[in-house]
């Protein structure tokens, strides 16, 4: 049996180092592993001390075992000391306790050094009483007796201390009292037994098996249940938490942004409560809190309600004590900050107190103390700490706690607050996107209004004498720049069609200046008498709209155009914007008329061009169409990214040219938007991708 017990010291020892080696790559353990380490090895010690007890008795004489038993015993004290301070010692350095833990320890180490000096002493006197042979048997019992009190005195002032040394409030740490207790009992035995026996006595290695069983059981329990129980209740928490989550968005998705606000109340009031339940300490509770959420580039704190508990502001306040808890909560709820201020600033020049703090805490996103508190405020706050809620590697928000008792976070605490954070982001992030769908549900409100004004003030039909007209604009999903007109000016007619640079309002508004100037110049000609020639009429559009969309608006935009003067079927032209088509009833063919593109200078750009060099001219004979339109018909994209391009609006125009004007704008747009299904209509919603006009005249 007592071999047998020996034995067991391998697997024990193998196990303890195998739990070492895995908890000693966990965070949380970090403060552990040396101390469990020390202890697995002094016990193992222990057990290779042993071995000549049971099988080379003869090895010791019997007053070497004796002495061999007391320092088995002191080390099993030791050890047993040492797995205590494993167990414990994270938790402590995480409460509000270390201070005075740390002041208990030194007092119990102290105590307990200068009482292992007495008990090596009385075992050193016992050794030389046993090798004198002139001193008297008595004198031997006496060292023998001294040294086995001492031992015992030992562990009377190991196990009170240790007790002193963790006697915390409940629920500070896991205090187990029976392995104390144990210890005791087998050296009261053990000093009972080397005291009044004779030194050929028998070992008990039942007392010994005793305080075996008691470390191993002590070391499973909180190396393995408790640890496998602490995995058990991770899950369990990260289960509970995403069905949290879940609840949290399919209830923010549905509310409205007032109610938000009251959500996010209830989570952190929640929060708090459960800050109260956790810590049994309540003076070193959190006492405050701070939300502050993104909104553009400002961090802003919502509403007075943001602001749960005391909480100061990141400003001097004179008077701080004789301000009530709702004057400081209207002060902090008034705090903005630039983050983009605090971006550009180097850190010499922001305050020292708030604006430092964020400013770091942007730089690192992670979690800021403030360490130096103004001094009005360090009566107030042991601790004001800035936590980031992340999204997306951005910062949405910035939570500040504030403690009044105590210094640090309690694990507790920690991990509640981090649910806090992840609930808050995903409440930040549904906020933001309501917040951006509420202003994109504006501007479409706006451009819905811009667009029904561009598609407004074009002309609905054409009515040319000598001509069957047609004219079609279909937008796209935003305001274009497209844009046509049509004005009688005695026997002849003026048509104008263009296209701004891109997309948008601005795009629109230039596209509505240009209408507005070609029907001055045109209205101007009539009132005056006179006539301006056609590269005349380009060129005041150009300077109005350099003065007004350039000089006042301050657009970068320009816009390519032609306008065209028809008279008895002889048209002219000035401009530069896109290939006209003519198709040649005669000839049966499609002729592209180049001289439209690239003779002059671009609307918008500079009121120093003269178009007199863009203008030309062409005649049209019965049967004969034209074509005019803007870049969204030919830039018009498949699913391969071809587009559909001048030549095959062209083969469409000739194939389509013997039905009417508005029979061939049905066709052509129904040609254009069967090439894009799979490109440009599929991307956008069964839209093309830019406007589409057309103005066909078909001479009679």
């Amino acid at each position: 049996m007592n071999a047998l017990y020996v034995f067991t010291f391998l697997p024990i020892s193998l196990f303890g180092f195998l739990l070492w080696s895995a908890v000693r790559k966990e965070v949380h353990y970090t403060n552990r592993q040396r101390p469990l380490f020390f202890s697995l090895f002094i016990f193992t010690l222990v057990g290779l001390l042993q071995l000549p007890l049971v099988f080379g008795r003869e090895i010791y004489s019997s007053v070497a075992e004796s002495n061999v038993l007391l320092a088995v015993l002191f080390l099993f004290l030791v050890s047993f000391l040492l797995l205590e301070y494993s167990i414990h010692v994270e938790r402590i350095r995480r409460s509000a306790y270390l201070k005075a833990f740390q002041k208990r320890l030194r007092l119990s180490v102290l105590g307990q050094y200068l009482m292992l000096v007495m008990v090596l002493a009385a075992i050193g006197l016992r050794v030389a009483n046993m090798l004198s042979s002139t001193r008297p048997a008595e004198s031997y019992w006496m060292s023998t007796i001294a040294a086995g009190v001492f031992v015992l005195l030992y562990g009377f002032v190991l196990m009170f201390t240790t007790f002193g040394v963790y006697s915390f409030r409940e629920g500070i740490i896991r205090v187990r009292h029976y392995t104390y207790f144990l210890q005791l009992v087998v050296g009261v035995f053990m000093t009972l037994v080397y005291a009044i026996s004779s030194p050929a006595a028998q070992v008990p290695f039942f007392v010994l098996i005793i305080l075996t069983v008691t470390y191993v059981v002590r070391l499973f329990l909180e190396y393995y249940h408790y640890r496998n129980l602490h995995l058990t209740q991770q899950i369990d928490h990260l289960t509970v938490g995403e069905r949290e989550r879940t609840d949290i968005i399919n209830r923010a998705i549905t509310t409205p942004l007032a109610e938000d606000l009251l959500m996010i109340k209830d989570m952190i009031e929640k929060t708090m409560s459960s800050f109260k339940e956790a810590v049994v300490t309540p003076n070193t509770q959190v006492t405050g809190i701070v939300l502050f959420r993104r909104k553009g580039n400002k961090l802003i704190v919502d509403s007075p309600e943001m602001v749960f508990g005391y909480a100061t502001p990141f400003a001097l306040v004179a008077n701080i004590r004789r301000a009530t808890t709702e004057q400081l909560r209207r002060t902090v709820s008034g705090q903005v900050f630039d983050l983009d201020a605090l971006v550009r600033k180097a850190e010499p020049d922001l305050a020292r107190y708030g604006e430092l703090q964020l400013k770091r805490l942007i730089d690192t996103k992670s979690a800021v103390r403030a360490e130096e508190l103004p001094e009005v405020y360090r009566t107030e706050h042991r601790l004001v700490l800035l936590m980031p809620i992340i999204n997306s590697d951005e910062i949405s928000g910035v939570a500040v706690v504030y403690k009044d008792g105590f210094d640090q976070l309690y694990p507790e605490e920690q991990r509640g607050l981090e649910d806090l954070l992840e609930n808050l982001n995903v409440v930040f992030s549904i906020m933001r996107g309501k917040e951006i769908q509420r202003e994109r549900d504006r501007l479409q409100g706006e451009m819905e209004i811009a667009r029904q004004i561009q598609t407004s003030i074009v002309p609905k039909s054409l009515e040319m004498p000598g001509y069957d007209a047609a004219c079609t604009m279909i937008t796209a999903t935003e305001v274009g720049g497209d844009i046509f007109d049509f004005i009688r000016f005695g026997a002849r007619h003026y048509i104008a069609v263009g296209d701004v640079a891109g997309h948008g309002l601005p795009a629109g508004i230039m596209a509505l200046i240009e209408m507005a100037a070609m029907q001055s110049a045109i209205a101007t000609m009539k009132k005056a008498g006179a006539e301006l020639r056609i590269s005349g009429i380009y060129d005041v559009v150009n300077e109005v709209l350099c003065e007004i969309n350039r000089n006042r608006i301050g657009s970068d935009k320009f816009m390519t155009g032609n306008v065209f003067s028809e008279e008895n079927g002889t048209f002219t032209y000035a401009g530069t914007h896109l290939i006209a088509l003519l198709y040649r009833a005669a000839e049966n063919r499609v002729e592209q008329l180049t001289g439209t593109i690239n003779r002059t200078a671009y609307l918008g750009i500079s009121e120093f061009i003269n178009s007199r060099e863009s203008e030309g001219t062409f005649t049209t004979a019965a049967g004969d169409v034209l074509m005019l339109y803007t870049d969204g018909v030919i830039e018009a994209m498949n699913g391969e990214e071809q587009l559909f391009g001048v030549d095959r609006l062209a083969e469409a125009f000739a194939e389509h040219a013997a039905g009417s004007s508005a029979e061939i704008i049905e066709s052509v747009t129904r040609e254009v938007f069967r090439f894009a299904e799979h490109g440009d209509c599929a991307k956008h919603a069964g839209h093309l991708a830019d406007d589409v006009s057309l103005v066909v005249l078909k001479r009679l």
